[in-house]
């Protein structure tokens, strides 16, 4: 299908062992490294305990090629399996246990935060604008939530959705939290630091891989000016899958706060196209029937949510199962 996701690119962010081999075996956190990732800010860390629950991770074997103990060895850090099996691996292999396990992550990332917990760091994420903000003019910059189309994975990339007009947004067209740096005209160095204190990400370290990636007599200095540099920090991957939010999340997690967007706040206005102030005939045709449709659902909700109907209609129910028992 059109949508599904390149595999040349699908672990451009996610997954880098290259970076691992410089570091020592006894420093290595795997999740950490995962999460600093640039792209990776839109996820949050899985506690180690809701890791290692084996319950938590029934069913996800069947999406990995790698076993399942070998990946939890990886991702928890065993000090004997990295000594042992994992020292002796080739790049090659490491490489791909290392996608192995960022997939993993996804997919368990998925239900994590469906828990009171996952909710909670997700909200942590939410309230910074992690995700960005909603283009459409009339949602007035409504912070966006990730989920996904498919809850399989290698289906398609995650999505955007705004809570205000309960819309889905590609994330390569949504800039995110460039007001930060846009007034700001000093040096390079200085916005690395006014981004790493804002989002608490070691840019610096970043940087000195994309170095290594460009051609030789090149640098990222050299490659734009100030905001375009911090523009690729911040630039989503659009190759995540969306299987590692799920089609559940953005909705559960409304109930769980939904104070997020209160129903006064979402937009009731539409954009109806004209020529020289003449609307046009086919397309406001189809703009008054939505909104005829649109209207009738707002009656019908506040008549179901009317306390005084609830009660009548909860005496008309009961009084005609007492007649048929009579």
């Amino acid at each position: 299908m059109n949508n599904e996701i390149s595999d040349d690119n699908s672990d451009m962010i996610i997954s880098d062992s290259d970076s691992n081999s410089e570091e020592s075996i006894e420093d290595l956190n795997w999740i950490q490294t995962f999460l600093e990732k640039p792209g990776n800010q839109i996820f949050v860390e899985i506690h180690m305990q809701y890791l290692t629950d084996r319950f938590n991770l029934v069913g996800l074997n069947k999406y990995c090629s790698e076993k399942m103990s070998t990946m939890l060895k990886l991702m928890t850090d065993d000090i004997d399996f990295l000594r042992g099996e994992y020292s002796s691996m080739s790049s090659i292999e490491k490489r791909m246990l290392d996608k192995e396990c960022a997939k993993l992550y996804g997919l368990i990332h998925a239900r994590y935060i469906l828990t009171y917990q996952g909710q909670y760091d997700m909200m942590t994420l939410y309230s910074e604008n992690i995700f960005g903000k909603c283009p459409r003019s009339a949602c007035t910059g409504t912070p966006l939530l990730p989920m996904g189309l498919y809850d399989v994975p290698e289906q398609d990339s995650f999505k955007l959705y705004c809570p205000c007009c309960e819309d889905v947004y590609r994330p390569a067209h949504i800039t995110q939290g460039l007001e930060l740096f846009s007034g700001f005209n000093g040096s390079v160095l200085s916005e690395y630091k006014r981004y790493q204190q804002a989002f608490d990400y070691p840019v610096e370290k970043h940087l000195t891989l994309r170095d290594s990636e460009l051609p030789l007599g090149k640098n990222l200095d050299s490659e734009g000016d100030d905001l375009n540099i911090i523009n690729q920090v911040l630039k989503f991957n659009p190759n995540i899958d969306g299987a590692y939010f799920g089609t559940t999340f953005p909705h559960f997690f409304l109930m769980q706060y939904p104070n997020v967007v209160s129903g006064e706040e979402k937009p009731k206005q539409r954009f109806i196209p004209a020529i020289y102030n003449f609307d046009l005939h086919y397309n406001s045709q189809i703009l008054r029937y939505q909104e005829l449709k649109r209207q009738q659902l707002e009656e019908k909700l506040s008549k179901e949510y009317d306390p005084k109907l609830i009660k009548t209609k909860s005496k008309k129910i009961f009084t005609s199962k007492t007649k048929m028992y009579t």
